[in-house]
Order: structure tokens, then C-alpha cells, then sequence
């Protein structure tokens, strides 16, 4: 995933290893959530300033369409097909 700052210069490169089904950054910009394939699906937020994953959703991101914060940044909705 290649990140822009504002003014359209590089901010950076994060990889996951894998391909990515969709992605959220969160309200105030600090968060990343990102749905992936892994040795198994999973949907994991990082920080972005550090670039570490500080947490992880295990077997949710195979069908993972879509994902958004709440305003708050408090609740992440994932757009899951199970069908």
C-alpha cells in the first residue's frame, strides 16, 4: 500500500505480503484497517505513523468487500460475505 500525505508527496510504503481486499484509514488518520489474505483471512489495523499492526480480526478478511470507521473511530464496520 503506497501512502500519500496531503500534498501528494510519498509519505511511505506498508507491506502485508499478500493482496489487499479493502482498506479504511480511521477518522483521524492514525489508524489503517486492512482486510488480507494471510496464511489465513484477516482484517488487521496498524498504526500508521509506526507501521505495526496493533490488532488483528483472524478469519474475516477472504470475503471482506468493504471496511469503515465510525466517526468516533471507536467501532470498524467489515462488509463480510459468507455466501
Amino acid at each position: 500500500v503506497q501512502l500519500w500525505r496531503p500534498d501528494g508527496t510519498p509519505a511511505g510504503r506498508q507491506s502485508f505480503g499478500t493482496s489487499v481486499r479493502a482498506l479504511a484509514f480511521g477518522p483521524d488518520g492514525r489508524e489503517l484497517a486492512v482486510a488480507l489474505w494471510r496464511p489465513r483471512p484477516a482484517v488487521v489495523v496498524c498504526d500508521v505513523a509506526s507501521r505495526t499492526e496493533v490488532a488483528a480480526l483472524q478469519d474475516a478478511g477472504s470475503r471482506c468487500t468493504a471496511l469503515a470507521f465510525a466517526p468516533d473511530g471507536m467501532t470498524l464496520f467489515a462488509a463480510i460475505g459468507w455466501g
